[in-house]
């Protein structure tokens, strides 16, 4: 409840089944399909978590109603600012976000990938849901202000983990209370992961928080391009064969995608285009 007043600046008193709802109009009807919504989901024998009351906050256009953007703008309203999309992808890849479970943002470097994240992560504790900001990489993870995903997941270097491995990360209450409070995980640089690695975090996060939904039933946000580095490993191991999206975690999540195409860290010019064109191999002859 103190989400639904938060999130639209309403006051809810309720006794028992009964609430009642103060505030102005519009508020109040956005805060009253909330109750509604997620009161239908109880009576399916769904639990509430904060992550689903946030998603259904999420999904009311509340800044619409205000007549503050167009209703076809996709936004997220934080404390600072309203966060919208600046391209038609960047809304899609909004609303992925704010709609389903597994994402993938993909493009080259420049098209707002980290920065929709960053976004999406300041809306998510000003909402108070949990979210763990990780990434493929310890330089990539500082551009978030966040941690390895070996490291969070208590994976490490490894590439197998055994049931008795499983067993001393249960004993880890630090890892355990993280991986199980957590409702929100972010993965950068995922061309960098390995795929047995992310079978890795897909299997421990399964096991502890004792969901056999992919990744534990959290919601896992993808970010990255794979015409960029892959994961570093020894010469015999062909390509495809290491890349993430190859990994039995991928094809189960069925992550949706994605493409950021359109760049914003610099102005169109002949070296950007000569650089995406060996980005894809396809630099002319001429």
């Amino acid at each position: 409840l103190k989400q639904v007043e938060e999130g639209f600046g309403v006051r809810i008193s309720h006794r028992g089944h009964l609430f009642c709802v103060d505030g102005r109009d519009r508020d109040v009807r956005h805060a009253q399909d909330v109750l509604t919504a997620l009161y239908e989901d109880t009576g399916n024998g769904s639990s509430l978590s904060p992550d689903r009351v946030h998603m259904a906050i999420s999904q009311i256009p509340h800044d619409v109603a205000k007549g503050r953007v167009s209703a076809h703008d996709v936004v997220i309203r934080v404390r600072k600012s309203l966060i919208r999309g600046k391209s038609a992808n960047q809304k899609e890849y909004l609303r992925n976000i704010l709609r389903h479970d597994i994402n993938f943002g993909v493009g080259p470097a420049g098209t707002g990938k980290t920065y929709t994240l960053n976004q999406y992560i300041e809306w998510l504790r000003e909402h108070k849901v949990p979210v763990a900001k990780t990434a493929s990489t310890g330089i990539a993870a500082t551009h978030m202000n966040g941690t390895t995903i070996h490291s969070w997941s208590g994976i490490g270097v490894k590439d197998f983990i055994s049931r008795t491995g499983l067993l001393k990360l249960k004993d880890k209450k630090y890892l355990t209370k993280n991986t199980q409070n957590t409702h929100v995980l972010i993965i950068d640089e995922i061309s960098m992961l390995h795929r047995k690695q992310l079978d890795l975090v897909n299997e421990v996060l399964q096991y502890l928080r004792q969901s056999a939904a992919p990744f534990g039933g959290m919601q896992v946000i993808f970010a990255g391009d794979f015409f960029q580095l892959p994961p570093v490993t020894n010469a015999q191991e062909h390509s495809r064969d290491k890349m993430a999206f190859m990994s039995a975690a991928w094809v189960e999540a069925q992550p949706v995608v994605c493409y950021l195409d359109r760049q914003y860290r610099q102005d169109e010019n002949e070296l950007t285009a000569i650089l995406n064109q060996i980005r894809k191999q396809e630099v002319p002859y001429e």
